[in-house]
């Protein structure tokens, strides 16, 4: 995954003076009129803080703080979804039985299919090297289409009937025509497939009460040859970090907010619908369960997943917690027994009293020649995920902390495959209800908003994940 923080964008502390500061943008008032692009800055470079808070939002930095945005035009949205080509069809219904021998003589016989994916004049092939040629339109039975075929052999050969049998599958091949006096053959075109999400619109305030401290947070990015800067309050900035994370854990385990194409959550005191889009969870085809990761659960899940990419080398990762990446470990560090190592500077190093012992494994190529990077995000460990998680029986860390996600990051026509999606007009915005407090680098004035003895600060986006290519993806969960 591409992670580079942007050296021309620098966090800072400091101590706010007026004579300093005062001509510099309160943050909360420059995300008012240009929120549309600062809001991906700002994620970009909270994430890069690691010096004044915890990085629990990857996957937001990958997403909105990289520049991976979608903007639709309403909070529910269709996009395209890039699957397999198809290739194959199956038999939906048994036609023959018993002593039958469809095709003997040369006789030409019919086949039920589940879909109309084959057409007239192509070969289509089968397990025991059978192959047979549409020979007519197909025509529509109830659900499915039936195909009069001929089988290609000599004639005292037969269709075995296990090959005609509901649940077999056969696959499309090429066109055979006449040598002379042929007519055009149809071509079935591949689109992908369309899928419907929605946008959540999610929101955060923070309230500012009695003396406010003095520390700040400096945002100084470089952009055009210009520098802006803009400030804000450091508690603001710690309740920035929390919204943030709580956005990132929303994009992985958020629900799509109908069913039968109603609202299923309705809020109790306005009675309007709450909209809420399916997040990465639901949209993983593959799903399993462990309690303890092997090598040949590893091997095999990679392969699944890689075997069908066609795309070269895909850029493949496995996210998980600390259990998961020591289980990784575990089980590639157990692979190397018996091996003589060359470098002993492979697992220990330092001279003397001074001895370092441990390396661990960060990838693994397949034999598929696909290489994975293993990811450790903190969600697994810790947070809205982790703390409410049970207890592995073994390492004693959250079973969350063994899951285990395998992620196609691979760019796909131009674009990466996560992609963040945002409502147009409901990109970040926010706004200040004053009390008697007023936050730095807002004009003091004798009319507010509140009588209290408070003022507070609220935040507002929209916000949603859209994967272009499902089936590279795959979620195991530790049980």
């Amino acid at each position: 995954m591409a992670n580079t923080i942007n050296p021309d964008l620098v966090l800072t502390t400091d101590t706010y003076r007026d004579k300093d500061h005062s001509s510099i943008t309160e943050l909360s008032r420059a995300r008012q009129l240009e929120g549309s692009w600062l809001s991906s800055v700002v994620t970009h470079m909270n994430y890069s803080s690691e010096s004044f808070g915890k990085q629990n939002f990857p996957m937001l930095l990958q997403t909105e703080g990289m520049g991976e945005v979608e903007k639709v035009d309403h909070f529910e949205y269709k996009y395209p979804v890039i699957g397999r080509p198809k290739k194959t069809s199956m038999v939906a219904k048994t036609l023959h039985s018993g002593t039958d021998q469809p095709g003997v003589g040369g006789g030409s016989f019919k086949i039920i299919f589940k879909d109309k994916h084959f057409s007239n004049q192509q070969t289509l092939y089968c397990k025991s090297n059978i192959s047979v040629r549409v020979q007519a339109e197909p025509k529509q039975v109830g659900d499915y289409w039936e195909y009069t075929v001929s089988l290609w052999g000599k004639k005292a050969t037969f269709c075995p009937i296990a090959l005609v049998t509901a649940g077999t599958i056969w696959s499309a091949g090429v066109h055979k025509v006449p040598f002379e006096e042929s007519y055009g053959v149809e071509g079935r075109s591949y689109l992908g497939g369309t899928a419907q999400n929605m946008v959540s619109l999610v929101r955060h305030s923070y309230k500012l009460r009695g003396n406010i401290q003095s520390k700040i947070m400096l945002y100084t990015i470089k952009a055009d040859g210009k520098t802006f800067q803009y400030y804000t309050d450091w508690e603001m900035f710690l309740a920035d970090l929390t919204f943030a994370e709580a956005c990132e854990n929303d994009l992985w385990t958020s629900i799509y907010g109908k069913e039968d194409g109603e609202f299923i959550m309705i809020d109790a005191n306005t009675q309007i619908p709450v909209t809420s889009g399916g997040g990465i969870d639901q949209q993983i085809p593959n799903t399993d369960t462990h309690s303890y990761l092997t090598k040949k659960q590893l091997n095999n899940i990679i392969r699944d997943i890689t075997f069908n990419i066609a795309e070269g080398k895909a850029n493949i990762e496995i996210w998980t917690g600390t259990g998961g990446m020591d289980d990784i470990n575990e089980v590639l560090t157990d692979e190397l027994k018996g091996f003589t190592l060359i470098d002993s500077k492979q697992f220990a190093d330092g001279t003397g009293w001074d001895m370092v012992f441990g390396s661990f494994f960060k990838a693994f190529r397949h034999v598929d020649g696909h290489t994975i990077t293993f990811r450790k995000h903190a969600m697994f460990d810790r947070g809205m995920r982790g703390d409410v998680s049970d207890l592995h029986p073994t390492s004693g860390l959250p079973k969350s902390s063994h899951d285990i996600y395998i992620l196609d990051n691979s760019i796909y026509d131009g674009k990466r495959n996560f992609r963040y999606v945002m409502e147009k007009g409901r990109e970040y915005t926010t706004w200040d209800v004053l009390g008697s407090i007023i936050p730095k680098g807002h004009a003091a004035s004798t009319s507010r908003a509140s009588d209290r003895d408070s003022s507070s600060v609220h935040g507002m986006k929209s916000q949603g994940i859209q994967i272009m290519k499902p089936t590279g993806l795959y979620k195991s969960e530790c049980v």
